[in-house]
């Protein structure tokens, strides 16, 4: 301890010594606290001992009679970021490995601690041999890594890796950085495959409702462009524009089409498909598929709406598939319309509006009797519910669907 001062000062040496040694400033922050700032940022990877010598005294007279000893550790090494992602899939051949760590590394230290192991489809392992590199800034930009070159490893396999396979990467416990003597603390491991032999492996469903998509599946991604100028539909169909702009590749593309309803179809793929890595189709694909009816459905205009008096009092109830529902009807009087419209749920899609005891003064039943799969309009006569052609109307449709 020492006496307070109008202002702190720094000074060279102080009560702290440290192993290994450490150069930098001392300063007192009051009577009891004292601050040690390094001259330079402590080495990473280190354990430091620092020891408050027996013999110092205090302001008040009181001298510590023994080493007061302590320890910390400086961050060791730590991988924090790796390409391929653990259980990567559709990896190319001739792709580098690249591994991010919290700190630099030595390359030539680092080697001894790094397996990269292929492994074939039929579970065959061999050790393959590889070069470490850091990368250069414009590699790091590439590959969207935030971080200095001497931070990340390049792992670079000496030989092409091949289709279908699976590699092992692991970099073992006690991996040493570029300064210090404390290796990694754990041993990690990540792995991921190349692509394969491209192949079609059928619909996700042979079967749909015509305003649904049909899910194309593939081994390997395929890009939009590239498959919408590969098919065709028997009988045809219209395929969307947007698709032939869409660049973007999928295992299991989808389409929305407009196809047509309860229909029978024929999907035929050209045999030069090629997938986002060039590989060819190899064979022309045919698989059929077939269309269901729409969903059924009634819908009409949902929140306030104005007729005009002088018009068709009709009120219109779109209907597709479907052969009955209800219509439940509230005559209002002036002074309950705003009460109403204040409830949060009276226009709620997915909950029937209940209302006080004896709120609806109608219930009526509604038969459609329309073509199957085309959506007709059906108008509810209101000018035999209003009087004088005038007045505010609560309508709600219920199709007892769930």
């Amino acid at each position: 301890m020492v006496p307070l001062e109008p202002t702190p000062i720094e000074e060279s040496s102080g009560p702290l010594l440290f192993d290994p040694p450490v150069s930098g400033k001392f300063r007192w922050m009051g009577t009891s606290v004292l601050t040690f700032i390094p001259e330079k940022s402590f080495k990473y990877s280190t354990e430091y001992r620092v020891t408050i010598p027996a013999g110092i005294k205090s302001i008040d007279g009181y001298i510590l009679g023994t080493d007061y000893t302590w320890s910390f550790q400086t961050p060791r090494p730590k991988l924090i970021y790796h390409y391929p992602q653990n259980n990567a899939k559709w990896i190319k051949l001739n792709s580098l490995i690249f591994l991010r760590f919290n700190q630099p590394l030595d390359i030539g230290k680092a080697k001894d601690y790094i397996h990269f192991v292929e492994i074939s489809p039929k579970g065959e392992e061999s050790e393959l041999s590889f070069e470490l590199n850091h990368p250069s800034a414009e590699e790091l930009k590439d590959e969207s890594v935030k971080a200095r070159p001497e931070e990340v490893i390049v792992l670079k396999p000496l030989r092409k890796m091949k289709p279908g396979h699976s590699y092992h990467v692991e970099i073992i416990k006690g991996l040493p950085g570029k300064e210090g003597t404390l290796g990694m603390l754990k041993t990690y491991k990540f792995r991921f495959s190349t692509f394969g032999e491209f192949k079609f492996y059928g619909l996700e469903n042979n079967h749909i409702k015509p305003d649904e998509p049909i899910h194309l599946y593939f081994t390997n991604p395929v890009n939009y462009m590239e498959l919408i100028k590969k098919i065709r539909f028997q009988p045809e169909v219209k395929i969307p524009d947007y698709y032939f702009n869409w660049d973007y590749s999928a295992v299991k593309p989808w389409i929305y089409a407009r196809f047509k309803p309860d229909t029978d179809y024929l999907l035929i793929i050209q045999s030069d498909l090629r997938d986002e890595f060039n590989n060819e189709l190899g064979k022309e694909v045919k698989i059929s598929f077939s269309t269901g009816s729409y969903k059924p459905s009634v819908n009409m205009k949902t929140g306030i709406g104005i007729i005009e008096a002088y018009g068709d009092l009709r009120f219109p109830v779109s209907v597709l598939n479907t052969k009955r529902a209800e219509i439940d009807i509230a005559i209002l009087n002036s002074d309950e319309v705003i009460p109403l419209l204040t409830n949060r749920k009276v226009f709620w899609r997915d909950e029937k509006y209940t209302g006080k005891k004896g709120f609806f003064d109608i219930y009526q039943n509604l038969i459609f009797d329309f073509p199957k799969n085309r959506r007709k309009i059906y108008a509810i006569e209101l000018d035999k519910i209003l009087k004088g052609n005038h007045g505010f109307l609560f309508l709600q449709l219920d199709t007892h669907s769930e």
